[in-house]
């Protein structure tokens, strides 16, 4: 099981930000094979299901005429909770006195475990991270000259390496860069 933490985008083509980016070089091998991949997005990292159903609950007893996409959307952005509310199938305007306990854990488990399934990526013309590359074991990591064809020399993308999201990229981008702009001028 693998866990990555960070924003994620919703998008009209699917998920985007740092999350996203950080698992797709995690499962870009089994997209590429024509694997699905299916995910579960956490919405409320920073609380647990036990509380966040108690917290639920609770604003039930004290606001019973508020409705259920209220309450949703005092947890989440509004466009998300109308998400949510459709994929527990029950009605936004619902009000809170009327929220079954079933309902309420439905609720908890669409914001603590909503499940997606990754089935490709966008073309490489869209790229955002990309994966894959020429091998290290063929490049001198000292000059970045190819071992296979002396007086080529490679920078950044085009070397099989990649990092999280953190700027670590383009470090190892500006990094082989200079390291290979600096050895050419020698050769």
């Amino acid at each position: 099981k693998t866990t990555v933490t960070g924003d994620t985008l919703f998008t009209h083509t699917g998920i985007g930000g740092p999350a996203p980016f950080d698992l797709s070089r995690l499962i870009i091998d089994d997209l590429a094979a024509g694997h699905a991949v299916d995910i579960s997005v956490d919405f409320l990292t920073k609380i647990k299901s036990e509380i966040l159903e108690k917290d639920i609950d609770s604003f039930c007893a004290a606001h019973p005429r508020q409705n259920l996409f209220t309450l949703a959307s005092r947890l989440v952005p509004r466009a998300l909770a109308e998400t949510i509310c459709r994929l527990i199938s029950v009605d936004p305007t619902i009000q809170l006195a009327q929220l079954s306990r079933p309902a309420r854990k439905q609720l908890v488990a669409a914001l603590k475990s909503t499940k997606l399934t990754i089935t490709t990526t966008r073309p490489l013309a869209e790229a955002t991270v990309t994966h894959g590359g020429v091998s290290n074991i063929e490049i001198n990591d000292k000059t970045m000259e190819s071992k296979i064809c002396p007086g080529l020399f490679f920078a950044g993308e085009v070397i099989d390496v990649d990092g999280p999201c953190g700027g670590y990229n383009l470090q190892i981008a500006f990094s082989t860069g200079a390291l290979a702009g600096k050895s050419a001028t020698l050769k």
